[in-house]
Order: structure tokens, then sequence, then C-alpha cells
């Protein structure tokens, strides 16, 4: 059941969850990848853009198995793919207009439950946290450094000198 935010899950762990989440992508290499939270409206917990394209992120700490098949579970609770599937074509819609052209790819991250290798079901990839960074800086360059960048701050991230200049205009 999605919470007030719509997110596709819900669950008691749900802060701690996002904590970990957090900490493993502090461990990609800041001048590739820009880690931003979602705005309210939007289901999943963080946005990442970065060189080898742009996802949404939804942390999942329920604890079990997840078992991606046609109905994606962890443990015994169904989670909702279609909001953050929905989410993600927004937001690739308004980096589109932008001219960034990059598909955003919606992921659903366990922290608790137990998982298999990372995989694709309807569109959205599941995976473990310990799982994710290695999934992220795996895959082939989908984006210049200067489009990753463009990308986080169409999707609001404030970047390093973007108010301030090291020349001023004025004399």
């Amino acid at each position: 059941m999605p919470n007030k935010r719509g997110r596709p899950h819900e669950d008691v762990a749900s802060g701690e969850a996002r904590a970990l989440l957090a900490k493993e992508l502090r461990r990609l290499d800041a001048y590739s990848f820009w880690v931003m939270p979602t705005q309210p409206d939007l289901p999943g917990d963080l946005i990442v853009a970065g060189t080898t394209g742009v996802f949404l992120i939804a942390a999942c700490g329920r604890e079990g198995h997840l078992s991606p098949g046609r109905r994606p579970t962890v443990g015994d609770a169904a989670v909702r793919v279609r909001p953050l599937r929905t989410a993600a074509k927004r937001l690739g819609g308004r980096l589109s207009q932008a001219a960034v052209y990059a598909s955003v790819e919606p992921m659903v991250v366990v922290t608790h439950a137990s998982a298999g290798p990372p995989t694709s079901v309807s569109g959205v990839r599941f995976l473990h946290v310990r799982d994710l960074v290695r999934d992220l800086t795996g895959r082939t360059g989908a984006l210049s450094r200067g489009r990753a960048q463009r990308a986080a701050r169409v999707l609001g991230m404030e970047l390093a000198g973007d108010r301030s200049r090291h020349f001023s205009a004025s004399g």
C-alpha cells in the first residue's frame, strides 16, 4: 500500500532503510554521480544522476525474502511498482524537455530482506543495497559528465558553483 508520498512500499524501518541507502550511495564517485532526494510529490526516496544513467530509487526496509516475480513481494507484502515506473517516466520527460534525453530507471533497493542477484521485473530493477554501487558503476557510460550534471540540475540539485563564480561581471 503506498504511503502519503505514493511510495510503492510502506514499512516500519523506512527511515533506517533510507539511511542505509544514503550511506551506500556515498561510496559513488562524487565527480561522476550526483545524489538528491525526490520531491515530496514523487514516490521513491532518492534520485541518482550519473555518467551511467539516471535512477529513481525507493528503499525498502521490510524483512523477509525478495521475490521479484510477476507481482513482486518482500516478505509477504506486495511491492507496488506502477507508481515508481510512472514517476520515472515523468522525470524522463522533464529531462527531455531540457534536452538531456536520458531515460530514468526505477529501482527498489531492499536493505533488510534477503535477495538474489539484481533483476528487472516490469521495468523496475530489484536489488539488495550491497549490490547497488556495483550495479550503478558497472554499466556502460550513458551520459557524459556534463550531461549528467545537467540532469542533476534539471532534477533540482544545486551544484557547487551554481550561485557563485570565480569572477565578477562588474568591475
